[in-house]
């Protein structure tokens, strides 16, 4: 594994702790993270020389709204630039639609430098978030209304 994926999976780690503690920060219940199940593949000695992953899952986090409504939850982090629609594997995408299409509150955190934005995918793909229409931060800041805070 090279230098920059591992700081990308460390920032996407700390994201998602930082999304974990403002849900709960938010009162919603039975927060949980979606484990993604691996393979791990050994070379000569034991030595890891990739993994993949055995299924694809719907989103990084399961969560309950006070009252019952189902909460899933897909968290991004950018060191900088828009969010691309590309950014979500299509099984993420038809995930959130379908889950919010059942009644369920479906949401992006997108985790940056510049702090965390939450927001309905499908009001950002009301305001022109589509592919080849990336998503700039304060247009995903002004949909995530009282779902933001200021800084990681």
């Amino acid at each position: 594994m090279d230098r920059l994926q591992k700081i990308r999976q460390r920032h996407g780690a700390a994201s998602e702790e930082v999304v974990r503690l403002r849900l709960v920060h938010l009162g919603f219940l039975l927060v949980e993270k979606v484990e993604t199940p691996w393979r791990i593949v050994r070379g000569p000695g034991g030595r890891v020389v990739g993994a993949h992953p055995l299924r694809r899952v719907s989103g990084d986090f399961r969560a309950v709204r006070p009252g019952g409504q189902s909460v899933l939850v897909e968290v991004k982090w950018r060191d900088d630039g828009p969010l691309s629609w590309g950014d979500l594997e299509p099984h993420q995408q038809a995930a959130l639609g379908l889950h919010r299409s059942a009644g369920g509150l479906s949401l992006v955190c997108w985790c940056c430098p510049s702090g965390l934005s939450m927001f309905e995918p499908s009001k950002a793909v009301a305001a022109g978030w589509r592919k080849g229409q990336p998503l700039q931060w304060t247009v995903a800041r002004a949909l995530s209304a009282d779902w933001s805070v200021d800084r990681i």
